[in-house]
This record gives C-alpha cells, sequence and structure tokens, in this order.
C-alpha cells in the first residue's frame, strides 16, 4: 500500500514535471545587460537623435576608465548632437561626462569650460524639478491644513454635544 492516494502521486508528478519544463524559460526570459559592443553597433542604425546622444554617453563612460580618448569622442559627439536639438539635460549629461574625461586627461581649462555648461544646463533642469516639488509640497500642506481644520471642527461639535447632553441630564 501507498501512503498516499494515486491521484494525489500523479499530481505531484505532473507538478514537478511542469516546474522542470517551465523554469528554464522563465531563466531563459530574463532580460540580461547588452555588451558594450552591441551599442557600439547599435549607434549608426540610431535615427532618434535622443536615444543616440543618450547611448553615446553611456558608450563614454564605459570606456572612461579603459580608454579615455575614444570616451572623449563619443561624449563630444553627444554634446553636438544635444546641443543641435537643444536638449538642456543631455547638453549637461554630455558635458559633465566631458568634464570628467579633461579631468582625467588633465586638461583642467576644458574641465572646468565644460563643468560650467553642464552646471547650467543642469541648473535650469533642476530648478524645474524643484519648483514641481514645491507646487506639489504646497498643495500636500494645503490638504493636510484642510484635513486638521475639519478634524477640529469635528471635535468641537462633539465637545458641545457631550456638554449639551450634561445639562440635560437630572442630577442624581
Amino acid at each position: 500500500m501507498t501512503p498516499y492516494p494515486v491521484h494525489y502521486q500523479t499530481t505531484k508528478f505532473i507538478f514537478f514535471a511542469l516546474i522542470c519544463l517551465l523554469l528554464p524559460l522563465h531563466l531563459w526570459a530574463q532580460p540580461t545587460p547588452q555588451p558594450l559592443t552591441y551599442w557600439e553597433r547599435a549607434l549608426p542604425r540610431q535615427t532618434d537623435s535622443l536615444r543616440k546622444a543618450k547611448i553615446l554617453i553611456y558608450v563614454s563612460k564605459e570606456y572612461e576608465t579603459s580608454d579615455p580618448a575614444k570616451a572623449l569622442t563619443y561624449a563630444q559627439q553627444s554634446l553636438a548632437i544635444s546641443e543641435v536639438n537643444g536638449i538642456p539635460k543631455l547638453i549637461g549629461h554630455a558635458a559633465l561626462q566631458l568634464s570628467r574625461l579633461h579631468t582625467t586627461l588633465g586638461n583642467k581649462r576644458k574641465a572646468r569650460q565644460t563643468r560650467r555648461l553642464a552646471e547650467a544646463n543642469l541648473k535650469d533642469v533642476d530648478l524645474v524639478a524643484d519648483l514641481n516639488r514645491l507646487e506639489t509640497r504646497k498643495v500636500a500642506a494645503g490638504e493636510t491644513a484642510q484635513a486638521q481644520q475639519q478634524a477640529a471642527v469635528s471635535s468641537q461639535q462633539q465637545v458641545s454635544a457631550l456638554s449639551s447632553e450634561s445639562r440635560l441630564k437630572p442630577a442624581s
């Protein structure tokens, strides 16, 4: 005799078989980061300027320590594309990358120039983000104040109701 009914063992076997069959599919479907060579080969096919500028910055950062001269070329291309399209955030990121590379290569004057360019472009981006945060805080503070005011009114009404009840009760 088996300790478990036959249908339990069959169900257990089917469950085990499904796990063995489906687990490799799950592991196979996991996203893996693309190697640097993939992104370098993808650059000529890019038609979206924004995406191309971002990829150029990424590739530049990857080459920053191993080949700073090559990284500098990619960062300069990204800056040129960003300036043509007038995208302050990408101009700032590309200029920041150029500043780091010029520092690494010993070009202190160019590093300072590109750092100033990065600060000028990212400062505007940050101001917009700061304004959005302040507006969100203002709305949240207004909602909190309104809720507190409603709670105070409710408390006052409860106190009034209790005091009215105590006056109406006959003394024992």
